[in-house]
């Protein structure tokens, strides 16, 4: 009996290894990645000690785009297309992601995260801007407007953090195991990452080949896996009062589908900043600028068109 139990688990030992070994994936330099998704209008300043990726196009009033968690600026390649016809349109790799990479201290505080901001800002001279941010980007965003009212004209809030989280969708949710956090900065397989991009599409149709690579090659970066670890804590809010402060006109916009941050975030976001407006998508998913490009975008410029 003991020798059959013996050869039980060195049989489930062995299969686990064999996982461990398909699914391992190092860091992978940021040299390696420029050539694809650094082309131009690509820049890089340097804050921090980071190289900081960034576009900045078009003429006019200033729009900046904040991404969200593992994504990047890519993330706005539709609305930029659109928007900078007739504004400047500036959008950045935020740290602890894409090309920009991590934080050499580690900051990851969102007080940290504001304050970076601001220095981007002024280093690039702008003291005014209209701020669209998407998930982790819109938790920047709407904290930037409460810190620096002085700098924001309008705020859109796209399936934004802000209030505590409670995950329907079982792969966002294991973030918080301690064996996740040991495993995820060398355990990555390609397949995980394209299940969890589709599966935060409210139609994972569109989810293309080439939008999952992206993501997957940048989240490879030296350092952004670890980043996205000791960045974890901050999704933790236990005071969303500041949210009440905000100041700025404000629209929020969100799929009724989003498996990551549910729709009745978007109703307290509503119910909590005065005079908002809320946008429901009906059949999409957490990324609405991503996922209906034009028709988000159409609604982001008449929102800003608009006078209050």
């Amino acid at each position: 009996m003991l020798k059959r139990l013996f050869w039980l688990a060195a049989a489930v030992a062995g299969i686990f290894a064999v996982l461990a070994a398909l699914s391992y994936q190092g860091d992978v330099p940021v040299e390696a990645l420029l050539s694809k998704y650094a082309r131009p209008p690509s820049r890089f300043i340097q804050i921090d000690g980071m190289s900081v990726h960034y576009r900045d196009t078009g003429k006019g009033p200033v729009i900046l785009l904040l991404h969200g968690n593992t994504a990047s600026l890519h993330t706005w390649d539709a609305w930029a297309d659109t928007l900078d016809d007739d504004y400047r349109v500036i959008r950045l790799d935020l740290p602890g992601f894409g090309l920009t990479g991590p934080q050499p201290d580690g900051k990851y505080e969102i007080g940290y995260i504001v304050d970076f901001m601001q220095r981007f800002l002024s280093a690039l001279n702008v003291d005014k801007a209209s701020i669209a941010g998407s998930s982790h980007g819109g938790f920047v965003g709407w904290s930037f407007a409460v810190a620096h009212p002085e700098m924001v004209h309008k705020l859109c809030l796209i399936a934004s953090g802000g209030y505590p989280l409670t995950y329907k969708y079982w792969v966002f949710g294991v973030r918080d195991w301690t064996i996740f956090k040991l495993m995820y900065p060398v355990f990555t397989p390609r397949w995980a990452a394209n299940f969890a991009v589709r599966g935060v599409y409210g139609d994972p149709t569109k989810v293309t080949q080439e939008l999952t690579d992206r993501y997957y090659d940048l989240h490879l970066r030296t350092g952004n896996r670890q980043a996205g670890i000791k960045m974890m804590p901050i999704y933790n809010v236990k005071d969303p009062e500041p949210i009440r402060q905000i100041k700025a006109p404000t629209q929020i916009m969100w799929g009724d589908k989003d498996v990551v941050i549910g729709v009745e975030h978007a109703e307290r976001f509503a119910h909590d900043i005065e005079g908002s407006k809320l946008i429901i998508y009906k059949g999409v998913g957490h990324m609405p600028m991503e996922e209906i490009p034009a028709e988000s975008v159409a609604d982001f410029k008449h929102f800003l068109a608009d006078t209050p």
